[in-house]
């Protein structure tokens, strides 16, 4: 098995030939079951639906061959997605697939300074026959710097959250949050993006003998990443998981 067999690229693709091209990266996914049920971002999603309407494609997962024991790639058409309530930015979807995951849900009190990780897959368009693609992951590690709470963060309405200690790489949307443990890592969360704040920490106006004006400004710039907490949404039962949770679908497989 390999990093890549539960943790794979959201991506559009077009049959040419009877053979899947895959066209462009859309973000990144990750399996909660052995049985084809994945978590990713919600705007993934929309964004990659949005953008094979247009274009004619078709959206997928970008997964290894013989259940995830191949070098190989294939692809798998989502078959079904579900969004989670507002204002989360949560997906669950699925595919016909078959491997085990490495990742699971598991209750777990978390407080700042929690060492966290994540990885995906950095956003490039790509082509070419899925066999011969290499989609090299990027992997992210540190610690939770803030934890949010509703109307915490700058870009709008937000569900609880954490505030990262380093930048999502532009694809890592959709990634999971997780806590290293053994023999599985516990999701905590799902990535979401990265946010630019700043503040200004002194300005300066001068008026020059020509009457006219010269302004200095000191900006302070923090930038940051951002996850929603999944684990409010352990007991969401999505319609496409058959009356199961969250947290039972990924301790049945």
């Amino acid at each position: 098995m390999y990093l890549q067999s539960y943790v794979v690229p959201v991506c559009l693709y077009a049959l040419e030939g009877g053979r899947a091209n895959i066209k462009e990266l859309i973000g990144t996914a990750f399996l909660i079951s052995g049985n084809g049920h994945f978590l990713t971002a919600r705007h993934v999603i929309e964004s990659a639906e949005a953008n094979a309407a247009a274009r004619g494609l078709r959206v997928a997962l970008v997964l290894k061959d013989e259940g995830g024991r191949s070098s190989s790639s294939v692809v798998a058409d989502v078959t079904q997605r579900e969004f989670a309530p507002e204002p989360y930015d949560i997906a669950v979807g699925h595919v016909h697939y078959h491997c085990e995951t490495l990742l699971v849900l598991s209750s777990l009190d978390i407080e700042v300074w929690q060492d966290v990780a994540t990885f995906g897959y950095p956003l490039h368009a790509v082509s070419g026959d899925p066999c011969a693609l290499r989609l090299n992951i990027r992997c992210h590690r540190g610690y939770i710097q803030r934890l949010l709470r509703p109307g915490d963060a700058p870009m709008g309405p937000n569900p609880h959250g954490f505030e990262l200690s380093f930048l999502l790489s532009r694809g890592l949307s959709g990634a999971p949050l997780f806590v290293h443990r053994q023999p599985k890592d516990v999701v905590i969360g799902i990535c979401v993006g990265s946010f630019r704040t700043e503040l200004i920490e002194d300005e300066q106006l001068e008026v020059m003998e020509d009457g006219s004006t010269y302004k200095e400004v000191k900006l302070k710039v923090e930038e940051y990443g951002v996850a929603h907490d999944l684990r409010p949404l352990y007991d969401w039962k999505p319609g496409i998981l058959n009356g199961q949770s969250l947290l039972q679908i990924s301790k049945s497989t």
